[in-house]
């Protein structure tokens, strides 16, 4: 006879992360096997938990076998295929095909979940899925909500979590105040948190409708306190300098940057700000262009520098040909580089009239959303204009696409 007592120790011992104290469950257990089936949920993880000690599984699986009915045995597999399925799932379609295994896994998550609290094993498990569902199958984003929020109940203050929930209101669910309010609890738990202050930063200038350029520089100021030799906060910051374009802050941001240059001109994020700054606030096309063509020669393979100046060939210039050639370039380093495919497609099928290479790329776009495409934070509304107009001649000539 087994105490409430000695049940919930027992409890810890075969969900503990050391294994002699599992072993030693699994030894207790032989003395009260008329109880095993008190600890089935205990006994299945240990079971289908990944990289678990051979003896342990094998002392597991007897326990299983003998004491469970076949029937139950298949529901557990079915119910945790999951588990084994965690470095086997890489796409989109890997993720349709095995579907049914995150919905047979969800029915019995909550009941499982009180153990599956004090493994890190088996939490870790539901982080890695996280992170795959955001980056591979976007359209169950409500998913990786779910999975994360095992994480914090484990742990509400744990800061991977944390980042991850504001990657999936930022870059998912484009909710930016739900953003804001993650970078906060960030910033709270850790205030020098590099990740939390930089995208916080950014969130002001590149993200939220309205922006508040004199917010991102205070924030900029106040990281590089924290990092003061930080390349990429000195290069935001002279970047939200330019922006905010009263003439002493277009100045202080314009010359921090002809010095980064100088100093690391091997470093393409400099010359692209720079660029960007002259072409688009300065209203410097010219300028622009020696500065990319310049940073490209001391940065061949940056796919953001190419991809700018092909933009700036077929927006400035109307040159459908050099911006075709930069575009293509652009491409080849980075070829799901969403911003610029949503750039190029309109050239090729408006102005160059080359239907099946915007086919190919149109193709890879959906590949990059996963079906339904949607601006790129960037993209200003005449390229999304133009893209839809080009859009509407593709699905036309190739009916295909909208099966995707």
């Amino acid at each position: 006879m087994l105490t409430k007592q000695e049940q919930n120790n027992l409890s810890k011992l075969l969900i503990s992360e050391d294994v002699s104290n599992v072993q030693l469950g699994l030894e207790l257990l032989q003395n009260h096997t008329d109880k095993i089936s008190i600890f089935e949920k205990e006994l299945v993880l240990l079971y289908f938990m990944e990289d678990q000690e051979e003896e342990i599984t094998d002392v597991v699986e007897v326990y299983l076998h003998t004491h469970f009915p076949k029937k139950k045995q298949l529901e557990w597999e079915r119910q945790f295929k999951l588990y084994g399925l965690q470095y086997d799932l890489y796409s989109y379609e890997d993720f349709e095909e095995h579907e049914s295994s995150f919905e047979a896994h969800e029915e019995v998550l909550e009941s499982y979940l009180p153990l599956i609290l004090q493994h890190s094993t088996h939490l870790g498990i539901y982080g890695y899925w996280a992170e795959q569902i955001c980056s591979q199958y976007p359209k169950r984003l409500d998913r990786a909500v779910r999975y994360l929020n095992v994480l914090l109940q484990a742990n509400s203050e744990d800061l991977n979590t944390l980042q991850q929930f504001a990657l999936v209101y930022r870059d998912g669910y484009r909710n930016y105040e739900k953003t804001l309010a993650c970078y906060d609890e960030i910033l709270r738990i850790d205030p020098n948190n590099y990740q939390a202050l930089s995208e916080k930063a950014n969130l002001y200038i590149d993200y939220l409708e309205q922006k508040n350029i004199a917010k991102a520089i205070q924030l900029y100021e106040e990281a590089l306190v924290v990092y003061p030799k930080d390349y990429n906060l000195q290069v935001w910051l002279a970047d939200a300098r330019m922006l905010h374009n009263t003439a002493e802050s277009f100045a202080e941001g314009k010359q921090t940057l002809l010095e980064i240059m100088e100093q690391y001109p091997a470093r393409s994020f400099a010359w692209n700000i720079y660029g960007n700054r002259m072409w688009i606030t300065a209203k410097k096309p010219k300028e622009a262009e020696q500065i990319y063509l310049e940073g490209i020669k001391n940065n061949p393979y940056s796919y953001v520098l190419l991809g700018n100046l092909a933009e700036l060939y077929d927006n400035e210039y109307q040159d459908a040909k050099k911006a075709a050639k930069y575009y293509a370039k652009a491409l080849e380093m980075n070829p799901s580089d969403c911003f610029h495919l949503i750039n190029y497609i309109p050239l090729l099928v408006l102005q160059l009239q080359q239907y099946q290479q915007a086919n190919l790329h149109y193709q890879d776009l959906q590949r990059q959303y996963h079906g339904a495409i949607v601006p790129d934070p960037e993209t200003t509304p005449k390229q999304w204009a133009k893209f839809e107009e080009a859009q509407t001649v593709l699905l036309e000539k190739f009916p295909a696409l909208r099966d995707f």
